[in-house]
């Protein structure tokens, strides 16, 4: 299984037929089609100024990247490239996509 640590959204987009598609550059490692991976999501209870990770399994679906301005679907991406993902439900603005293998990731980290 290959590392990732994929730091989505820049922006989030809906499609009727594949549902969310995440966008972000990928830090470090690579995405392949049909990975499995942790979706680190960000809980953050404001009046107790609580802060809580939760990792939630999931696959991904497509990779899409970009050549020039055209958008084109990967077999993978590499570091620095930014990269459309689907298959991933619960994906939501400032998570962080990771592999299962990865250590733990700290709630700093998502700031």
């Amino acid at each position: 299984m290959h590392r990732c640590g994929y730091q989505i959204p820049r922006w989030i987009t809906l499609s009727s037929y594949v549902g969310r598609i995440g966008v972000g550059k990928i830090n470090r490692g690579r995405v392949k089609m049909g990975q499995n991976v942790l979706v680190h999501v960000r809980y953050r209870k404001k009046h107790l100024g609580e802060r809580r990770i939760t990792p939630i399994e999931a696959k991904i679906g497509q990779v899409f990247g970009y050549r020039g301005l055209n958008k084109i679907e990967l077999d993978e991406g590499l570091a620095g490239d930014i990269v459309q993902i689907t298959g991933i439900e619960d994906l939501v603005l400032g998570c962080t996509v990771t592999d299962p293998g990865t250590t733990g990731i700290s709630a700093a980290a998502q700031d």
